[in-house]
């Protein structure tokens, strides 16, 4: 079974009743009150290894999320600094430099005796790189969408 990462944005009204009481997610989102919705598949683990769960995970965490049940609540301005630390970094943006990282994380996991089985699809990953970058440059352009329309966002995995 595998696990994907979906977002979802909301107006920055919806995402305040959110961070206000987070028993009204489901509501919001199961009655289709989000602006706009994506996923980024099941390359959340690598990108997450590659530019740190803030990138991929930030927010503030909620138990209360749709699909496995936690997720987390980004505001208009933590989306904002996502997306600034994106347009400052570029060249960390691009497949040559998640094929590098990719790399040296398979590299890591060889050498490490991890019990969980390490990176999610990671050896799928090092075959098909340009699938990471396709999905991260979906995610930015999200991240940007909703910076452009003062949209907060909901994450979460399922």
């Amino acid at each position: 079974m595998s696990t994907a990462c979906f977002y979802a944005s909301f107006t920055e009204e919806n995402i305040n009743k959110m961070l206000e009481d987070d028993s009204v997610i489901d509501d919001l989102y199961y009655n289709e009150k989000y602006v706009e919705k994506t996923d980024i598949d099941t390359t959340h683990d690598v990108l997450a290894n590659i530019y740190g769960n803030g990138f991929v995970f930030g927010g503030k965490f909620t138990m209360n999320a749709p699909g496995q049940g936690f997720g987390q609540i980004l505001t208009v301005a933590e989306i904002k600094e996502l997306v600034k630390f994106y347009e400052e970094n570029k060249d960390i943006f691009t497949t040559e430099y998640i094929t590098r990282k990719i790399n040296e994380l398979a590299k890591e996991q060889e050498d490490d005796d991890d019990e969980y089985g390490g990176i999610y699809r990671l050896e799928c990953y090092q075959e098909f790189p340009d699938e990471v970058t396709g999905y991260l440059h979906e995610l930015v352009e999200f991240y940007q969408k909703a910076v452009d329309n003062n949209l907060g966002i909901l994450s979460f995995l399922g």
